[in-house]
Order: structure tokens, then sequence, then C-alpha cells
């Protein structure tokens, strides 16, 4: 269950900021698990979420993941095909009307999305809940984002605080 949380929070948040593990990097694994069962108790804790609910939760985490999955491929499609598109001389205006109609189409399908995760959430969730789970998504994702690029980092001897979570270890 835990994992189907932080799955959430990933996959709708901030897709790829818990990539595959590197090569150079054995335990990385480990800590990306870690992290992301201490974000799955997280979320439940703050949204003071029961069993029923935690269930909920994890049935529309499945219902977005995939489809926000294609989303994201599509995006990256639409990106490489622009950056061939950009270095061509000189610029054709048809294939440059095609790109902004793609990029304006997977806008509008990313905004139904949203729309549509937001209906589900409040079906299980208060607007209030629905919020403060937005709130800490972007809080995690921002303190992951530091964390991996290096402003997170501690020695073991640091204490809570430090570690991927920041404040939220603290915050208990």
């Amino acid at each position: 269950m835990q994992a189907l949380l932080v799955g959430m929070a990933l996959a709708v948040s901030a897709p790829g900021v818990m990539g595959q593990a590197r090569p150079d990097r054995p335990d990385r694994a480990r800590l990306e698990e870690r992290v992301r069962e201490r974000m799955a108790q997280i979320i439940r804790e703050r949204l003071a979420l029961n069993q029923e609910e935690a269930r909920a939760l994890e049935e529309v985490v499945r219902e977005t993941r995939e489809r926000r999955r294609v989303l994201e491929r599509r995006e990256r499609e639409v990106r490489s095909s622009l950056q061939a598109f950009e270095a061509e001389e000189p610029a054709d205006d048809e294939d440059a009307r095609g790109f902004l109609e793609r990029m304006s189409e997977l806008r509008m399908e990313e905004a139904r999305l949203f729309s549509e995760e937001q209906e589900a959430l409040l079906e299980i969730l208060s607007p209030s809940q629905v919020l403060l789970l937005h709130q800490l998504r972007g809080q995690m994702m921002e303190r992951l984002r530091e964390f991996r690029s290096g402003g997170g980092r501690r020695s073991p001897g640091d204490g809570p605080g430090g570690g991927p979570l920041g404040r939220f270890e603290r915050e208990r």
C-alpha cells in the first residue's frame, strides 16, 4: 500500500523524480525505497487517512498513473520531434502548426486528467485534504530535487531532518 501511495505522489506531481538506480550508486535503490515508504507514511499521517481511504486513494493512483505515463511519453516524442524541426532550415510553417496543435492537445489532455483526478480525490478526501495532498506532493518533490542535487546531503551523525524528506521527518 505504501508504494502505491508514494507512487501517487511521484506519478502525479513530478514524474521521473525517483528514476532508475544508477550503476555508480548501488545503494540508491534501497535509499529510494526508504524514501518512498516514508513519503507514503507522511501522506497517510498528514491526511489522517483510515485504511479504507488509503485503499481508495491507491485505486485513484492506479487509474491515473498509466494515463499520465502515456502523456509523458507523447510529450517526450513531441519534444524530440521539435528538436529535429528546429534544426531544419528554413522552418516549415505547416509543420510548425502541427507541433503547436500537438502541444495544445497534450496540455488539454493534461488538464482533463488533472480535473478527473481531482473529482476522484474529492470522492475520497475533503477539499482541504486534497489541497494538503497537493502541498505535500510539491514540498516533497522539491525536497527530493534538492537532495538529488546535493543540497540535502548529510553525514550519518547529523540526526533527523537532514535526510531526503527534511522537515517532514521533524513534523511528525
